[in-house]
């Protein structure tokens, strides 16, 4: 497989095809909705999002992804591939498309319309992840949760540049904070996971940059941090995927972002 190669680290503290699918229908519960306990370490277990059992049938050789682009580390060989086996999750946000590929990634595909059910507004991103406060800081900060089938879901926080946050005035010892911008949430189109010998890990891993109005990342970086593994493998793929941007006050913006990717064994 080739990896792109990561120049930066941040440090805190120490394919549709023509061809027919074999498609089923699994009901879940709604993407995107938190736990009723309070919020813990990141790598808390939230439950299993996606209790409903689900079925596929694999297909037997790579794939290639929706859109043309070749999944990362797939057979670039000259032979042509079957389709991968398609399921169709049926949740509170409309029907979700996942391909499966031989090799075990996955590509999710969600609805246009699509929106969350839940976005928590904070005035920091430290009381959810401490390592995220010197990185997001405008105001306010949002989180949302993505359900991705993996036990625990990934976590995104995001926020406008600190230029175009709410600006605070101060008389004397009084601090009145400026009234919070109009923003948005992004909402997921498409998702690029890797296969499980890639995703495998006993921690998690954090990334920082942006997420650009045209709804791609920008300038993904692997923050370093003690209780976070530094994962560039996953960039690849995490880099393909797609948003609908967030919008300010009406208008397509660029937001500063970290993502957590949860930890997939032992914790």
């Amino acid at each position: 497989m080739a990896h792109r190669m990561v120049g930066d680290l941040v440090a805190v503290g120490a394919a549709s095809t023509s061809q027919s699918s074999r498609r089923e229908n699994v009901e879940i519960p709604p993407l995107n909705q938190p736990g009723t306990t309070s919020v813990g370490s990141p790598n808390d277990a939230r439950g299993d999002s996606q209790g409903a059992e689900q079925k596929t049938a694999r297909a037997p050789a790579s794939a290639v992804p929706a859109g043309g682009n070749s999944a990362p580390g797939g057979d670039s060989g000259a032979h042509s591939d079957p389709p991968p086996a398609v399921r169709i999750l049926n949740t509170h946000a409309g029907p979700v498309e996942v391909h499966e590929f031989s090799d075990g990634s996955q590509q999710w595909r969600f609805p246009a319309t699509g929106s969350f059910d839940v976005v928590i507004v904070q005035r920091s991103a430290g009381a959810m992840i401490p390592e995220a406060e010197p990185l997001l800081t405008g105001w306010p900060v949002q989180t949302v949760y993505l359900a991705l089938g993996t036990a625990k879901e990934w976590i995104m926080q995001y926020c406008l540049p600190p230029s175009a946050s709410a600006p605070a005035a101060q008389s004397g010892m009084l601090v009145t904070l400026g009234k919070p911008a109009k923003l948005e949430a992004p909402f997921i189109q498409l998702a690029m996971l890797p296969p499980p010998k890639i995703t495998n890990s006993s921690r998690p891993a954090l990334f920082s940059g942006s997420l650009g109005a045209d709804g791609r990342f920008r300038r993904l970086r692997p923050v370093v941090a003690p209780d976070y593994e530094t994962r560039p493998e996953l960039l690849p793929y995490i880099e393909q995927w797609l948003f609908r941007p967030a919008k300010w006050d009406g208008a397509f913006a660029e937001v500063d972002v970290v993502l957590l990717v949860p930890a997939s064994t032992g914790g």
